[in-house]
């Protein structure tokens, strides 16, 4: 049960909900949540007003409370319904628009992997996902429940996967590669052809995304993911050739401006010379 929260969130809510108070340590161990992830996550949380500080504990680390399950039902309750009302008021005031040909620009990690969740919940026949494991970890439970009620589900996974999945992935051998040429991480994902979401998580600074149901940008997120698995069926079957004629890292074939092979055999297309009269 998510409730509309990130996985090591509400995890990480749950735990504390049952134990009253706790370290972050303590409910890391208790919500399976990475330690690695926990400090941050517990941020979260007291940035919604779902846990509080109580001290120091002794010098063992911050102990955690959380509020009362009926007091944060309440508090999103009349949060949620004061959103809607100030939605409603601003929509009837604003003209006429038409949304799918809107591209709307999400700034931060939080913010995007909200969106990426609505994506997953809603996709009815299939998604296309395409990232690293660092993003794809924390959507992990929402992808295998998509799985589960019957959505074809198609991965590109750059890196190796720490862990199974139970529907198609791809595995990219060349995400430093990537990684370094666009300097940092992205992360593509489409949802039954008709909406998008793209981003960038760079290396140094904040994560980027455009979401969109406009068809072009959907065709392109679409055909992306989808040459990627293509390119990367061919290389499991004919990856030996091709790394003997383009190089380890590939770099001959993914130069887009020069072909080797094809300029040694004069293979260009030239136009056709006039004949003299």
């Amino acid at each position: 049960m998510g409730f509309g929260l990130p996985q090591y969130e509400s995890r990480a809510y749950l735990a504390l909900l049952g134990t009253g108070t706790a370290s972050a340590y303590a409910v890391a161990k208790a919500a399976s949540v990475p330690t690695s992830k926990i400090y941050q996550t517990m941020q979260k949380l007291e940035r919604r007003k779902m846990v509080s500080r109580l001290g120091d504990g002794n010098g063992r680390g911050h102990i955690y409370a959380a509020i009362s399950a009926e007091k944060f039902v309440s508090d999103t309750t009349s949060r949620q319904k004061r959103l809607g009302d100030q939605l409603i008021e601003a929509l009837a005031q604003s003209p006429k628009r038409v949304d799918n040909e809107l591209i709307w620009n999400l700034n931060g990690w939080d913010e995007i992997e909200d969106k990426i969740l609505n994506l997953v919940h809603d996709a009815k026949r299939y998604l296309l996902v395409s990232g690293w494991p660092e993003e794809l970890s924390t959507l992990s439970e929402s992808l295998r429940a998509a799985h589960r009620r019957g959505c074809q589900i198609a991965m590109v996974h750059y890196g190796t996967p720490k862990a199974a999945w139970p529907f198609a992935v791809y595995v990219h051998r060349q995400e430093k590669v990537i990684a370094r040429e666009r300097h940092g991480r992205t992360f593509c994902i489409t949802a039954d052809g008709v909406n998008a979401l793209t981003a960038h998580i760079p290396s140094e600074g904040t994560a980027t995304a455009g979401l969109s149901a406009n068809r072009t940008f959907v065709g392109v997120a679409d055909d992306f993911i989808r040459h990627d698995i293509y390119f990367l069926k061919v290389m499991k079957r004919f990856g030996a050739d091709l790394t003997r004629r383009f190089g380890g890292d590939l770099r001959h074939l993914r130069d887009p401006f020069t072909d080797t092979e094809q300029r040694q055999a004069s293979q260009w297309t030239r136009p056709e010379r006039q004949a003299t009269p």
